[in-house]
């Protein structure tokens, strides 16, 4: 688990330095909009997936522990409920990145390249 942190520690560096990249016009916050889109995306999937070791190793504690198996069924349950919300923050989050996608390529027909820049 410190190995997944320390990797999306290193993914939220290389973002916040590869900001400069974009210019300061329409198209370029544009370009900055969507790229912080995808890394919402890519957060929110590795979430998720980080729901699934976290609880098997929670319900794992809680049962070692002697606790009554409906406890460990309710935390089995409570993450479930919790992956399932993820899920639909994800779909939010995809929704978005789509949303500002056709934007651009809205924009891209509107005016040509070489003008936008």
């Amino acid at each position: 688990m410190l190995i997944l942190a320390l990797y999306m520690g290193v993914s939220r560096m290389r973002r916040v330095s590869g900001d400069r990249r974009f210019d300061r016009s329409m198209r370029g916050d544009l370009d900055h909009a969507i790229a912080t889109a995808g890394y919402q995306v890519r957060f929110s999937r590795f979430m998720r997936w980080n729901i699934l070791p976290v609880g098997l190793l929670c319900i794992l504690g809680v049962l070692e522990n002697g606790n009554p198996l409906w406890v460990g069924g309710a935390l089995l349950i409570v993450f479930a409920l919790a992956t399932y919300a993820g899920g639909g923050e994800h779909n939010i989050y995809r929704s978005r990145k789509r949303e500002l996608e056709s934007l651009r390529d809205k924009l891209d027909i509107e005016i040509p390249e070489e003008i936008a820049s």
